[in-house]
């Protein structure tokens, strides 16, 4: 490995508001990223068979859950940490000016791992964990467990699936909404 190639540092996971256009960036990648992803089939039992017959149902929505350390190393870092803080508990409750019921929900958002993943997701459960504090009592090391679940509006086919694995939206975390 050359010196130049070691200074290069890896793009980093973005998280996007699509109803704001706001944008995260994970402080560092995450270890890990769990996906867990169910498929539902009915059994349907006919006497005297064998075995019982699987019918498709559905395929379950793919959740993510991943664990993203905020370190504040320097005074920039506390709002580095705040900041994303604040936008995964926004993204919990709906917002304000909905103009109905149906438009009530939290937003969507682009969950993206430069190269490898890109969906658009509703986030369904956020967990902070502080393990460090300074002098004066401040979090220094937090780390935010956050987990999300791929919303989709339209079907997903084998062939789709097949071709782009976990990339399955185009949108760029950077450009508006």
């Amino acid at each position: 490995m050359s010196l130049a190639s070691a200074a290069i540092k890896a793009p980093l996971m973005a998280f996007a508001n699509l109803s704001t256009g706001e944008v995260v960036e994970a402080q560092y990648n995450p270890e890990q990223v769990q996906i867990e992803l169910g498929v539902n089939f009915q059994r349907l039992g006919i006497p005297g068979q064998s075995h019982a017959l699987l019918q498709y149902i559905h395929t379950e929505n793919p959740t993510l859950s991943l664990d993203l350390e905020y370190h504040v190393d320097k005074p920039a870092d506390f709002e580095t940490r705040d900041n994303a803080e604040r936008f995964f508990l926004s993204c919990c409750y709906p917002e304000g000016d909905a103009g109905s019921v149906a438009q009530g929900g939290p937003p969507t958002i682009l969950v993206v791992w430069p190269n490898w993943l890109a969906l658009e997701c509703k986030v369904t459960g956020v967990r902070s964990r502080v393990s460090r504090f300074n002098a004066t009592g401040d979090p220094v090391i937090e780390t935010l467990t956050v987990t999300v679940e791929e919303a989709r509006d339209a079907r997903l086919t084998s062939a789709e699936v097949r071709e782009n694995g976990w990339r399955r939206s185009n949108r760029n975390p950077y450009e508006g909404p």
